[in-house]
């Protein structure tokens, strides 16, 4: 890292500093809540590591000569059966999210936040090999992208389960467009305060400096990932074929790095607006899912349809399997960990907090598994070239989730044509988030805002 970026950014006030001491000498005080064990067939770990990207500006620093910092979460597969209880929330991000949008109009303490914990495979465990059965002998890699101001810390629990189904996912954000970023000194970097009210064009600037960050941890992945994860050697991750998924403008990140790098053959969009070039290019060859809250039907479009670019882009995905999934009984946040936070912690939110904007009955459990089981199914149909069964239409085990519309090809990326079907689902239930929740959502931290862009339109 370079004298002056350490010198710009140890400029950069440590926030919280005496009260994080504070809540560090309360922790004894608060029982350990731990979140769901892994329900796929292998137990993941987790490492973190950053990266520095001096080829690339960092969009929304202080300075343009600021290169772009890297957060990276890494989940792998290993062969072990133990589990140990692991800190979900850094003490920084805790403070913050719990003094910002998770706690707004809730009693989410910071001590209930540092509380939190995930079972991991030990710190340290080998990957395992990949199944016998495996068409290739490199384990699949997935990339993640959180929501813009959203650290990838709030998706801990969604990126390990679908790990644990036997995929290496990596999950990144980055310095100034996340709420608080840690830097590896220990240097707490704020969010740009500009986002707040953001604008169509700076939300495509994030997303496409997204898609960027994608080819560039696919390019130094082998220097700089593989050598890190214990037992994985320079053919143990496939990086030629990777698919990529995110939340909200990770979404818009996800369909821009498909288009703009012929690695990632596959990706998902959990919620997000679609932004820049891929509106008029679409995605010809390259499977793709759309997979949103329960409003948002493409034949009988909700309130924010129309303003995420889905209905333009629809079209334009040709050649490949295509979904457009609607999740009955779910909110924007629904698509990050932010209501099994709040099950499990017990918290019910007034009735005019920012939060039950973002929070419905739904079982928090059965709406991660519900995200994990289907996105599971796209990726296993992506890497093998063949359509699985559950996303063939809709199934009796997972009634909340809609086949809003479906083109299906079995020739993924070989070309050919696919045609429109029918929604197979247009219930009323698909229709019931109220006004209300439209409005107040609109409130609810920076990862909304890539949903909210009328005002540039």
């Amino acid at each position: 890292m370079s004298d002056r970026l350490n010198r710009l950014l140890n400029m950069q006030k440590l926030r919280k500093t005496v009260w994080l001491l504070a809540v560090s000498r309360c922790w004894g005080a608060v029982s350990a809540t731990s979140l769901p064990k892994p329900f796929g067939p292998f137990s993941p770990a987790m490492l973190t590591t950053q990266l520095v990207d001096y080829a690339h500006n960092a969009p929304f620093s202080p300075s343009d000569d600021i290169p772009r910092i890297l957060g990276i979460s890494i989940f792998y597969p290993t062969a072990t059966n133990t589990t140990v209880a692991t800190s979900y929330w850094p003490p920084e991000n805790a403070a913050e999210d719990s003094e910002a949008n998770i706690a707004s109009g809730v009693n989410i303490t910071h001590e209930k936040l540092l509380s939190l914990t995930v079972p991991l495979a030990p710190p340290n465990t080998s990957i395992a090999a990949p199944p016998a059965n495996s068409s290739s002998s490199s384990w699949p890699v997935l990339l993640f992208s959180p929501a813009l101001g959203e650290a990838r810390f709030l998706y801990a629990s969604l990126l390990r389960q679908i790990s644990s189904n036997g995929f290496v996912v990596i999950a990144f954000d980055t310095a100034y467009d996340t709420n608080v970023f840690v830097l590896a000194n220990g240097t707490v970097v704020q969010g740009n305060s500009t986002l707040d009210s953001i604008s169509r064009e700076a939300a495509t600037i994030s997303a496409e400096a997204r898609a960027q960050d994608a080819s560039f941890i696919l390019n130094h992945t082998h220097e700089s990932i593989t050598s890190l994860i214990p037992g994985c050697k320079d053919t143990c991750l496939n990086t030629t074929n990777v698919g990529m998924f995110g939340h909200s403008i990770g979404g818009a990140a996800s369909a821009a790095a498909i288009l703009a790098d012929s690695r990632i053959i596959g990706g998902i969009n959990y919620d997000g607006a679609l932004l820049g070039p891929v509106i008029q290019k679409g995605l010809n060859h390259r499977p793709f899912l759309i997979f949103g809250t329960q409003n948002q039907s493409r034949l009988d479009t909700g309130p924010l349809t129309t303003l995420t670019n889905w209905t333009t882009v629809w079209p334009r995905i040709k050649e490949a399997p295509k979904w457009w999934l609607l999740l009955n009984n779910s909110r924007h946040y629904t698509f990050s960990d932010l209501p099994l936070i709040a099950q499990k912690l017990g918290v019910k939110p007034n009735e005019t907090s920012l939060v039950a904007a973002q929070l419905t009955d739904a079982d928090a459990v059965r709406s991660e598994r519900a995200l994990v089981t289907y996105t599971v199914a796209f990726f296993k149909s992506v890497f093998t070239g063949k359509v699985q069964k559950l996303m063939k239409g809709g199934s009796k085990k997972w009634p909340e989730v809609v086949f809003d519309t479906v083109s299906l090809n079995e020739k993924i990326g070989k070309g050919g044509t696919g045609t429109d079907a029918q929604p197979v689902y247009s219930g009323a239930g698909a229709h019931s988030m109220d006004d209300r929740a439209v409005g107040v959502g609109k409130a609810i931290g920076m990862g909304l805002l890539a949903l909210f862009l009328l005002e540039d339109t």
